[in-house]
């Protein structure tokens, strides 16, 4: 992942500031004011609902309602067909001649109406009408089509296809300044992401900038929203809105909607780290904490913060630092830190944590027995932990079996 660059006065489109915060706050309000409000209540502002499946929006209203007139033109020539003809002409015949009608398409009758007074009559009022509803149904479905509402409506549902594939994903609710990091992170890390926005724009300007991955657009707070994420496959969701109250919501829905889930959540005040954590979340991060620790270290320790950009970060050195957890049929599991290959394959274990009490253990000694489900921490050439990671995953799949 690159570094982050310096913001300018002009921001892309998908820095630009949004309303979220204040909708939310709204909502709290009403939360506070009404005891019977409960989570299936989105309190989502009409701008920002998403529509109901089908066409939507003006365009899609002319276009349902130049099919109603389509249908019900047919239906009348059907119908008065059938009543000219007192029920000796069949209902498909009578449809075929109005289609006929309705078309100009200029095939022989196939109902004889010189024998009836009102038949060439009829026919002729179907053939005056149709010339009209024809120019409005072929101009709706036109307009329809070459429209920003149909490219809309068509990757919505590319958007909600990519969703159904996925599992073991991770949500990012909020594109803003913090979440474009977050995003091109994860996504350098191999991860799968799902984000979660409401302004389409910025959205698809993530997209254009950072890669295509599949968009969510809407509340993030809205449960109909999270489950269009995927949330019950998900295996993590961050939350970094512009907001401590829309995070906290957030958190809470999710963590609702999927115990299991992994959530890390952005606290921007400092008394609202606890809030957040006793709300479900696993983690909360301060950017404004660790921007300053990060600038105090800067002054105080600045080869100790290089170093570790480097370990972080794409480098020259192909070092790589990362966190390996062990599954249960792991090959490393029971044995000594001089048994195993981990010297052999040019990885270093920096610290293990073990799962018995949560304790970690830094710089094991060569005598040191990894427990299963140990988590290590490894530092080593890119190729090496890559190949460390794929052996994890393959013995994982394995235990699931």
């Amino acid at each position: 992942m690159t570094k982050p660059k310096h913001h300018t006065t002009q921001r892309p489109a998908y820095q630009r500031s949004h309303s979220h915060s204040s909708t939310t706050s709204s909502r709290w309000k009403e939360t506070a004011a009404n005891p019977q409000y409960t989570m299936s209540h989105s309190g989502v502002p009409p701008h920002l609902q998403l529509p109901t499946p089908g066409p939507g929006g003006r365009l899609g209203r002319r276009v349902r309602n130049a099919t109603g007139a389509m249908l019900l033109l047919l239906s009348l020539g059907t119908l008065g067909y059938y009543l000219i003809g007192q029920g000796r002409w069949s209902l498909f015949n009578c449809l075929y001649m109005t289609v006929l009608s309705v078309t100009t398409v200029g095939y022989s009758e196939v109902i004889p109406l010189s024998k009836s007074f009102l038949g060439r009559p009829f026919t002729l009022c179907i053939m005056l009408l149709s010339i009209g509803i024809n120019a409005y149904f072929i101009s709706a479905i036109t307009a329809f089509f070459l429209s920003e509402e149909f490219e809309g409506i068509w990757w919505r549902r590319n958007m909600e296809r990519q969703i159904n594939k996925l599992k073991d994903h991770i949500v990012v609710c909020g594109g803003g300044e913090t979440g474009v990091h977050v995003i091109a992170e994860l996504h350098s890390s191999g991860r799968n992401v799902v984000l979660i926005d409401d302004d389409p724009e910025r959205a698809r300007g993530l997209q254009e900038s950072l890669g295509m991955f599949p968009v969510v657009i809407g509340d993030a707070a809205d449960e109909v929203i999270l489950q269009k994420a995927g949330i019950k496959q998900a295996f993590g969701l961050v939350a970094v809105l512009g907001s401590d109250k829309d995070n906290l919501f957030v958190t809470i829905t999710a963590r609702r909607m999927n115990p299991r889930l992994k959530i890390v959540s952005k606290g921007i005040e400092i008394n609202a780290l606890d809030k957040i954590l006793r709300a479900g979340a696993d983690r909360v991060v301060s950017p404004n904490y660790i921007g300053g620790v990060r600038i105090a270290t800067e002054i105080v320790r600045p080869h100790v913060v290089q170093f570790l950009d480097l370990l972080t970060h794409t480098n020259d050195l192909d070092l790589q630092l990362e966190q390996v957890d062990l599954p249960l049929r792991s090959p490393y599991v029971g044995k000594q830190l001089r048994d195993t290959d981990l010297r052999k394959k040019q990885l270093l274990v920096l610290a293990v944590n073990s799962p018995a009490d949560d304790s970690w253990t830094y710089n094991p000694t060569p005598d040191y027995v990894f427990e299963p489900f140990s988590t290590l921490i490894v530092l080593g050439t890119s190729s090496a932990v890559e190949l460390l990671s794929d052996e994890t995953e393959k013995c994982k799949n394995a235990t699931q079996r």
